[in-house]
């Protein structure tokens, strides 16, 4: 099996070549998603969730908001 991503960016190339697909001897089913670019990866997803299960084992390893302000201060002198 072969997949085929194309990205579009209206409505109508998009509607243009479901139409094109579908009048030719293609036979597996044309799926059309919207591309979030929003969203999160897999991978993403997973590293959020093991830091997320790290800090409910031990939420006393982390730092509050003044003190990640005060370490980059003092790394980058911003």
């Amino acid at each position: 099996m072969a997949t085929i991503t194309v990205k579009l960016s209206n409505e109508n190339d998009l509607n243009l070549l479901k139409k094109i697909l579908q009048n030719t001897d293609f036979q597996d089913e044309i799926e059309t998603f919207e591309d979030d670019e929003d969203s999160l990866s897999d991978d993403e997803i997973l590293m959020l969730n093991e830091r997320l299960e790290a800090y409910k084992q031990n939420p006393d390893s982390g730092l509050d908001f003044e003190e990640v302000t005060t370490l980059l201060k003092s790394k980058y002198g911003i």
